[in-house]
Formats: structure tokens, sequence, C-alpha cells
């Protein structure tokens, strides 16, 4: 009995070292199950939450979990990601978006950004200031269609679940969206527009420019439900 105990203690002290090293990630950024943890790290945020969104497209997982309480962040972006990104609740778990961290002179800037998928953003709040270089246009999540095949890979389904965003009020250098669903920027936003489904459930938007802005074409759907807008100058803009 004592022999085995003492093999499964070393099995599973050595386990979390391989899978952290097979993800190609820093220590920061561990496999528990199939689940992929995130945890802050001074500075390192957003590669490390990047790797992780990497890791888990190439290797098939699904849950990406941000497990300290505050992170912060200045641009992601996933494609093809199926699962969530989420944290342990409202409460628990801040995202804040760093000032000035944003290139949107040429597009709007995107703070989380997924390309096709099937994507959960859940159970956590993201702040956002000021977060372009320059007075413009950010989105704090987006999801949009594949520039590298607009005509074809064009559907989409993204789901925001429990969660809190807050800008600083419509009066701010920069226009914030609080979620956005479209076309990718790169694709005929005319022709070619996105399809799928997009929901917000029990979430807050406060003080922002826009609430959800979205444009879906073919029989799309929009669901926003349980959610509350506060200070917020659109809230909800459904094109077509």
């Amino acid at each position: 009995m004592f022999r085995l105990i003492l093999l499964l203690s070393v099995a599973m002290s050595v386990f979390p070292a391989l899978a952290q090293d097979n993800l190609g990630c820093s220590n920061s950024v561990v496999l528990n199950g199939g689940t992929i943890e995130v945890y802050a790290a001074d500075g390192g945020d957003t590669e490390n939450i990047q790797c992780a969104l990497d890791a888990a497209v190439s290797g098939g997982f699904r849950d990406v979990f941000l497990v300290s309480f505050e992170f912060e962040i200045s641009e992601l972006s996933a494609r093809g990601f199926v699962g969530d990104l989420r944290g342990a609740s409202k409460a628990s778990t801040t995202v804040r978006i760093a000032d000035n961290s944003m290139s949107c002179d040429s597009a709007s800037g995107v703070a989380m950004e997924f390309i096709g998928g099937n994507v959960g953003i859940r159970n956590m709040s993201i702040s956002v200031g000021s977060p372009c270089e320059s007075g413009s246009t950010a989105s704090v999540v987006a999801f949009y269609s594949d520039p590298n095949s607009c005509a074809d890979s064009r559907t989409v389904f993204g789901n925001v679940d429990r969660v809190v965003i807050s800008g600083t009020g419509v009066d701010g250098s920069d226009q914030v969206v609080g979620v956005k669903m479209d076309s990718h920027p790169d694709c005929d936003s005319t022709t070619q527009k996105v399809l799928g489904t997009l929901k917000v459930n029990r979430s807050e938007l406060n003080k922002l420019d826009y609430g959800v802005l979205t444009s879906i074409g073919g029989g799309g759907q929009v669901d926003v439900n349980y959610s509350t807008f506060s200070e917020v100058g659109l809230p909800i803009s459904i094109i077509d």
C-alpha cells in the first residue's frame, strides 16, 4: 500500500510540469485536466492568455479559466476557438483593458477578438477606459467572420454570459463598443454578412458609447436576455 501511494504521489507531482511544457506557455499557464488555467503575472497577462487560447485551439481544449482576481490586457485574438474563456464570477475575476494599448487607426481596435468558432465569454467583469493610442473606436468583445475566406467561413456563434463591461462614459476620447458581432472589417459587409447567433445573457453593460452592436444576415439570431444597460449611448443596434 505504501509503495502504491508513493508512486501516485510522484506521478501527480510530475504531471502538471509535463502538461505545462507541452502547452508551450509560461509558468502562469497550466493544464489541469481538460482546463487550461491562467494565473496573473506582472506585465504578462496578454501574452499568457493569448498563449492559452492558442494552445486551446491547437490542442482542442474547450475551457480557458482565468484563476486570479485581476488581469490586465491589451489585444487578444483567436481563430476557430470552440469553448469558453471564463472567470470565477463577476465579483471574483476582473479583466482591465490597459489605456492606450490598442492601435485603432486603420480599423476598430478589439480587446478580445474571436474569428469564427463557437465562443463563450463567461463569469467576469471587464473594465475599459481609453484603450486606443489616439481617439477612435474600440470594441471590448468582437465576434467576426474569417477574413481569409469571407464568403465561405462566415458562421460564428458568440455567447456573453454573466459578464459586466464597464467604461468611463460617452464623453471619453474613444468610442467604445461593449459587444460586437459582424463581418470582419476586411470582408464586404454588404454581400458577405456574418451568419450565426449572438447571445448576451445576464450581463451588465455600463457607461459605454454602444452596448450590443451587430449586423447578422441569413436568418441569424440575436438574443439579449436578463441583461441591463446603464448610461449607454446606444444600448442595442441590430442592423438587417
